[in-house]
Formats: C-alpha cells, sequence, structure tokens
C-alpha cells in the first residue's frame, strides 16, 4: 500500500514545485532521482563557472601576446624568418633523399661466365 504527502522537490528550472512522496521502491526510487538532479545541477555549475574563468584567461594571453607584438614585432619578424629559413632547409634535405632514392636501380644483375 502506498502513502502519500506534499513535500518540496526540484525541477530542472532549480523552481521548486508541490510533488507527492511515495513510500516504498516507488519513493527511494524517487528520492534516488531527486538526489542525482541535484548533484548533476551543482556539477553543471561549476563546469560553467570553471569555463567562465578558463576563457577570461586565454583573452588575457592572447592580448598578452598582441600587444607584445605591437611594441614589439621585430622580434616577431625575425622568429617568423628563422621558422621560414628552417623548414626550407628541411623541405630541401627531404627532396635530395627523395631524388637520391630514385638514383638507385631496382634492379641488379649479375652475369657470370664459366
Amino acid at each position: 500500500m502506498q502513502t502519500t504527502s506534499a513535500v518540496e522537490t526540484w525541477r530542472r528550472s532549480g523552481e521548486s514545485q508541490e510533488g507527492v512522496k511515495r513510500s516504498g521502491l516507488r519513493g527511494k526510487l524517487d528520492s534516488v532521482k531527486a538526489v542525482a538532479l541535484a548533484r548533476l545541477h551543482a556539477f553543471q555549475r561549476k563546469v560553467s563557472d570553471r569555463r567562465v574563468i578558463v576563457r577570461s584567461g586565454a583573452r588575457t594571453g592572447v592580448s598578452r601576446v598582441q600587444g607584445f607584438m605591437r611594441t614589439r614585432p621585430m622580434i616577431f619578424a625575425g622568429v617568423a624568418a628563422g621558422a621560414g629559413l628552417g623548414l626550407g632547409l628541411i623541405g630541401r634535405l627531404a627532396q635530395r633523399r627523395r631524388n637520391e632514392r630514385r638514383t638507385l636501380p631496382d634492379l641488379v644483375i649479375i652475369e657470370m661466365t664459366w
């Protein structure tokens, strides 16, 4: 036999409403569901707060780099030139190795006479 009583439950939006509390297995399942939803909402709030913190930290890091680029553009020009030179040399070496492999014969025939 199930008995009912009015208790305060929480909906997804966080607003309270009057609900019916059941006894027995159904009541236990309802209470577990309410606890799980409360924990889920608390976790979602923590995640959204941390997301805001990470975004603001990333924005300040980007603005710091942009400000540094504006005040000292020659440093970044030198870094870009050095990176271009390094990539060019690596590409040249890779091309040379590929061409050297092509010059090796695929088939070698050795003749012997008695």
